[in-house]
């Protein structure tokens, strides 16, 4: 077989695999989540216990992204890219003969550890093979698979499911995972060599902990109660092995966290803003069907279809922005585009205090729109904050922030709206998440001027 280095791929080529494994990944997650029922009284347990189906691998993802990142960046991406997506693909087709719930929780969060070092991987390829300006379009092409595979999951698998049973959603995940690995094996570049470096055990071990801890007690609290035992554990202990994460990186060699990640308040900023901005977004996401449903009455086939246009905006955007944001200035367009979402939410609780569905069906695909347009935008920032081989490692710290960011999002939004089928309640939650998405605005704008338009650091590659 010609080995990938001797191959004369496109980045257009590599773009496209690695974007299949991308689809592959998020295509499920929404008809999964509307599935639950069926899933529950199929395999005869409980709402609670089916609920791990989600949290469990949410939780899984969001401790080992960065690590897995940070193991891209020293044994190459190409590596951790075909062995992620194998071990998921197999994993994934065995979670469809799963007999019983506990099987169905345990192999599908093996499934998602196993496909934590692809996220990075992907992006990380993308970031080296698309240099410079035209890092946009690759982030937009990102924005928009990612946006577009869940809606396509809903308008395709739900049919599907209903015919053939949740069962068939995994086997087509666990298939398109196998054909992307095959397909990257012929057309994946090598990013990088392997690095004389030791992995930072202590601070993987501190940070899973900490983050782990602190999305378990914000996922479990409606559940548990927030003055749980298990609850306040989590959330006590949560920051405290953040802390010792933050001593121990002090100290490090060869950090887990890129050192201009950790020495740079301004790019801590930045990532604070993202988790804060996706907090208020997934957040107002997952409070609108409990809004459609209790006070518009709408079922759930009503609800998918009024709420697709938002996943398909945020496609859109991301292709958009894509294709002319890197002729805009970068801090501007992202803090705007946060803005805009900012006046969405709080026009979809406008819509729901006048009870008038057209106006929410407006406001939330303006929502997807303007998080679509600036997430290329903001991607492309966070690649400028390090040097080119720790973009995996980089890669990696975002996708565990914005997941940080939904779990808070969704948890608090969600509680604070709690059996409410009144008007008012769904205006004040929506307007809380305005709120919160201007305060990103602002922090993002912040950030950003004093990151993108800052030089480049020390040692980067020339874009």
């Amino acid at each position: 077989m010609v080995s990938p280095q001797r191959r004369a791929v496109s980045a257009r080529t590599v773009a496209l695999v690695t974007l299949l494994g991308v689809a592959a990944t998020t295509f499920p997650v929404t008809v999964l989540s509307a599935s639950l029922p069926e899933v529950a009284a199929d395999l005869n347990t409980s709402d609670t216990a089916i609920a791990w189906v989600i949290t469990a691998p949410l939780l899984a993802v969001a401790v080992l992204t960065p690590m897995a990142g940070k193991l891209g960046d020293l044994y190459g991406h190409r590596r951790m890219y075909l062995v992620g997506f194998a071990a998921a693909g197999v994993l994934h087709l065995l979670t469809a003969l799963s007999p019983n719930v506990g099987t169905l929780v345990v192999l599908r969060t093996l499934a998602s550890a196993a496909a934590s070092p692809t996220g990075p991987a992907a992006l990380a390829i993308l970031l080296k093979v698309f240099p410079g300006n035209r890092r946009n379009q690759a982030m937009g092409w990102w924005g928009a698979t990612v946006a577009a595979s869940p809606a396509i999951g809903v308008v395709v698998g739900g049919p599907l499911v209903d015919w053939f049973g949740w069962q068939l959603l995994f086997v087509i995940q666990g298939l398109i995972a196998l054909v992307a690995v095959g397909l990257a094996w012929q057309v994946l570049p090598l990013t990088g060599e392997r690095r004389p470096v030791r992995f930072d055990v202590a601070g993987a071990v501190t940070l899973g902990i900490g983050v782990g801890a602190i999305l378990l007690g914000v996922n479990r609290g409606p559940a548990w109660g927030w003055a749980s035992t298990g609850v306040v554990v989590a959330l006590v202990s949560g920051p405290v092995f953040l802390g010792l994460f933050s001593l121990i990186e002090r100290r490090a060699v060869e950090p887990l966290l890129p050192r201009e990640i950790l020495r740079r308040p301004l790019v801590l900023l930045l990532f604070g803003s993202q988790t804060v901005n996706q907090a208020a977004y997934m957040g107002g996401f997952v409070v609108a069907p409990f809004l459609l449903s209790r006070v518009f009455g709408y079922g759930i086939t009503a609800t998918s279809l009024i709420m697709v246009g938002r996943p398909i905006a945020f496609s859109l955007g991301a292709w958009w922005s894509g294709r002319i944001s890197h002729r805009l200035p970068a801090a501007r367009t992202a803090a705007e585009s946060i803005a805009v979402v900012a006046v969405a939410l709080f026009a979809t609780g406008l819509g729901a205090q006048l009870e008038m569905v057209a106006v929410l069906i407006v406001a939330m695909t303006i929502t997807g729109l303007g998080m679509g347009f600036g997430r290329p935008v903001v991607m492309t920032a966070v690649s400028r904050t390090v040097v080119d081989r720790d973009l995996g490692v980089a890669s990696g710290t975002y996708q565990m922030v914005v997941t940080l960011g939904s779990a808070i999002g969704i948890s608090t939004l969600t509680t604070l709206i709690g059996d409410s089928e009144a008007p008012s309640r769904f205006f004040g939650v929506f307007a809380l998440a305005a709120a919160v998405a201007v305060v990103a605005a602002v922090g993002t704008h912040v950030a950003m001027r004093g990151t993108v338009d800052a030089p480049a650091p020390v040692g980067a590659e020339a874009h």
